[in-house]
C-alpha cells in the first residue's frame, strides 16, 4: 500500500479553514468535507499520482476536490 504524508502547513491550513467553516456550517457537513478531503488523497491521489498532469506555472499537480472550496497540490 503508498504511503501518504501531509504536511505541517497541510494540517494547519486545513484546521483553519473548517474552523471558518463551523461558523456556518454544521458539523456533519464540515465531517463529510473532512472525510470527502481524505478520501481523494488516499484513493486516488496516492494510487494515481499521474492521473493529471503538472501545473504549467506552478510545477506541482493541482487537483480540485469537486463540490468543495479545496484544491490539493502535490509533486
Amino acid at each position: 500500500m503508498r504511503s501518504v504524508r501531509t504536511s505541517n502547513t497541510f494540517d494547519q491550513q486545513l484546521v483553519e479553514l473548517l474552523k471558518h467553516a463551523s461558523r456556518y456550517d454544521s458539523d456533519e457537513l464540515i465531517d463529510a468535507k473532512r472525510a470527502q478531503i481524505f478520501y481523494v488523497i488516499r484513493h486516488f491521489i496516492a494510487w494515481f499520482p499521474a492521473l493529471k498532469p503538472p501545473h504549467p506555472k506552478i510545477g506541482p499537480v493541482a487537483y480540485p476536490i469537486s463540490k468543495t472550496p479545496f484544491v490539493i497540490l502535490y509533486d
